[in-house]
């Protein structure tokens, strides 16, 4: 009977049933009458009359239940039957080796054997539950781990993303490794494949290079959003700008005289401004305005005083044709371009600026501001009682906080007297005496290898303070005030450090490289400075006093020099030519600053106009006190690195710039004179536009100075007359 039911069950086999592996569920009477109450699990039925019955806490508890119910309930289901489909790919896995040959028939008995083995697991399946799932799980974890074994040895290396096209020159160096690149070169300066800028007539004038460092001397994210689209709406807009930029490139490389490029786009923009004179729809609009006062600011750069005079009235004559400032558009940004231009123009002559633009500075100079504002403070700007963006700079140290106060208490004293007229000269010579030597020099504070970017910085402010100072007290210009002030401050030096005659060479001029590979930063040593970029990681507020896409250059030095960090606004740097006389008089006098804080080599070179083969068998002339003075100043401030102007220091540094430059109108050297006047140009431009209230009134409180030292001093001159006349 047995084989019978064997043989038809081999014959006629019946459609085998699917098993469930799963252990089978016992379910209670509350669930049931759940299950019935709720349609079987699926749904649950509330009844109300009104929203708010809808919403009661009793329907509420019951959507609750069923939602948490058929979540649960889903969760089991999904579950079993994942570890129904997992333990069934493992058993088939298990079941193959004992199988050799799948196409053999099987035996009788091994068909009752597996019948009966089916039928004892199902059985005992709660028993081997926990025993078949450890064995299952090893043996998963042995077969992991022989496939990460086969798969290490077998997989190679994986190919580059991108193959290089070649890595020699027939057996040779490629020409990148074979010449040396030059420093700080940019790869989009000099590209303009579409022609969308205007472009000058003289083919010396690089467009792409000065517009390209005209944004790196003053570009800000304000005069972006205001000032750049009217530039751009015209030619002579344009190019005015970078005129300005062209100045300034002929002040920091110390030309005595103006380069080509300045001199043609000077050219041109006259020409075109003359133009739109013809039409009366045109000559005194915005943009012949704004180009006019462009070329007056590269010509207060220049200090180019007669063709600054013939401008000032031209323009002033124009603005009065349109009536008045106040009618000029650009959201009020010309008129108040206008107004401090020119009075910081008349601030470097020493002179006594146009009522019309002090009585629009005047009425916009007021705001107020928050205690933690940051704003750019300075002795001749100090809207809240205190310092309070210099107490928190990190730029600022306590001496230099301190000598500030002193300053402009006594500026403050001098300008605005009490009655007691006694008192008031008791006090400023006290002042006068603690700024002249309380105050002491950074060779006697610092050793040579511990002195920071801040002490330089106290030291710029230390000698600008001497010579305020000794102009206040002896009642005479700035100007003349700069003899006196060289004498006290020569008295104070220490000829302990010197430059030895070999800290600089000047015999050749450098290698040519492109313009833009310009570096203002420290006066360092190029191979053992850090960068500007690196030193702010310390000494850096948490936010940028300009906006955040202005980093500095780097200054690394590798054996093969690469592109560098980001470049950024350069400030200003003694940068060596070839024919320049301020290099090589402080290449040989003594100085009170150390060999460290000239540079070693010079990393822009100069232009080919400006080569003289007969350098090196020339001689200068040894300084006067006055010119070493400015020279000095001038070492102090490219040792402090002006690449951010200070930033929330800038205030100060435009203090010093104002100061300095109205001090040198009357030197010979118009080098220098040049040099001070771009300075105080570039710190006007980056705060004018974002702070054009405290520009303002920084530049009416130094015409302030400026007129009352040079009335005093024509009162002093008036005394000896009047006692003459009455002794006779």
């Amino acid at each position: 009977m047995v084989s019978m039911s064997v043989s038809s069950l081999r014959n006629n086999p019946a459609p085998r049933q699917r098993r469930s592996l799963s252990p089978p569920t016992v379910g209670t009477a509350a669930t049931a009458n759940n299950k019935n109450n709720n349609g079987g699990g699926a749904f649950s039925f509330i009844v109300g009359n009104t929203p708010a019955e809808m919403k009661s806490k009793k329907h509420m508890t019951i959507v609750r239940k069923a939602a948490m119910r058929s979540f649960l309930e889903h969760d089991k289901k999904t579950d079993k039957k994942h570890s129904r489909i997992q333990f069934r790919n493992e058993d088939s896995k298990a079941s193959r080796p004992s199988t050799e040959n799948h196409d053999e028939p099987l035996d009788d008995s091994v068909h009752e054997e597996w019948i009966g083995l089916n039928r004892a697991e199902n059985k005992g399946y709660r028993k081997q539950s926990k025993a078949s799932w450890s064995t299952i799980s090893q043996r998963s974890q042995e077969i992991s781990i022989l496939e990460t074994q086969t798969s290490s040895v077998h997989v190679l290396e994986p190919p580059p993303i991108v193959v290089p096209s070649r890595t020699d020159d027939q057996g040779r160096k490629l020409p990148y490794d074979r010449r040396e690149t030059p420093l700080f070169v940019s790869f989009g300066e000099g590209i303009d494949p579409f022609g969308t800028m205007f472009q000058s007539r003289y083919k010396l004038v690089s467009v792409e290079r000065m517009k390209f460092l005209c944004a790196r001397f003053f570009g800000t994210r304000a005069m972006g959003q205001y000032w750049i689209p009217t530039v751009l709406s015209s030619p002579h807009t344009f190019l005015s700008t970078l005129s300005v930029a062209s100045s300034h490139l002929d002040a920091i490389l110390e030309r005595d005289t103006e380069s080509i490029e300045t001199l043609s786009l000077r050219q041109e923009i006259m020409h075109l401004i003359d133009q739109n004179i013809v039409h009366p729809n045109k000559q005194v609009d915005d943009l012949n305005i704004t180009a006019l006062i462009q070329l007056i600011a590269s010509e207060v750069i220049g200090r180019e005083e007669g063709a600054l005079r013939f401008h000032e009235k031209g323009i002033e004559a124009m603005i009065t044709q349109r009536g008045g400032l106040n009618d000029l558009g650009v959201s009020g940004y010309l008129a108040s371009t206008i107004s401090w231009i020119l009075l910081e123009s008349a601030i470097l002559r020493e002179d006594r600026p146009r009522t019309m633009y002090s009585d629009y500075c005047t009425s916009r100079s007021t705001r107020k501001y928050p205690p933690i504002a940051t704003i750019p403070e300075s002795p001749i700007y100090r809207p809240r009682p205190q310092f309070e963006t210099l107490k928190k700079s990190k730029c600022c140290t306590q001496e230099s906080l301190a000598l500030l106060n002193d300053v402009q208490t006594m500026m403050e004293l001098f300008l605005c007297p009490t009655k007691a007229y006694r008192r008031d000269s008791r006090n400023l010579l006290s002042l006068y005496k603690d700024i002249t030597t309380k105050y002491r020099p950074i060779s006697e504070l610092r050793g040579p290898n511990d002195r920071t970017k801040n002490d330089f910085k106290y030291e710029a402010i230390r000698i600008a303070a001497v010579l305020q100072a000794t102009a206040i007290m002896r009642r005479v210009p700035l100007s003349k005030a700069l003899s006196h002030a060289a004498a006290t401050v020569s008295k104070q030096l220490s000829s302990l450090y010197t430059f030895p005659a070999t800290s600089q060479s000047n015999d050749f001029p450098a290698s040519p490289t492109s313009p833009t590979n310009i570096r203002h930063e420290s006066m360092t040593n190029l191979t053992t400075s850090p960068s500007y970029a690196a030193s702010l990681i310390s000494s850096q507020p948490p936010s940028s006093y300009f906006d955040a896409s202005r980093s500095s250059v780097s200054s690394v030095v590798t054996s093969h020099p690469s592109i560098s960090s980001s470049i950024s606004h350069p400030s200003f740097s003694s940068i060596s030519t070839s024919h320049s006389s301020i290099s090589s008089i402080t290449a040989s006098r003594p100085s009170i600053y150390p060999v460290n804080s000239r540079p070693h080599q010079s990393v822009v070179a100069p232009s080919p106009f400006d080569y003289n083969p007969f350098y090196q068998f020339t001689s200068t002339p040894t300084p006067d006190e006055p010119t070493a003075l400015l020279i000095d100043l001038k070492v102090v401030l490219e040792s402090s690195n002006m690449s951010e102007c200070w930033q929330d220091m800038a205030g100060v540094l435009l203090w010093i710039a104002l100061t300095v430059g109205a001090a040198s109108h009357e030197n010979e050297s118009k080098v220098l004179k040049k040099w001070y006047s771009a300075l105080s140009m570039r710190a006007s431009v980056l705060l004018c536009f974002e702070h054009p209230e405290a520009v303002h009134a920084t530049m009416l409180k130094m015409g302030q100075v400026v007129e009352a030292l040079s009335e005093a001093d024509a009162s002093e001159g008036e005394a000896p007359e009047k006692k003459r006349r009455t002794a006779k």
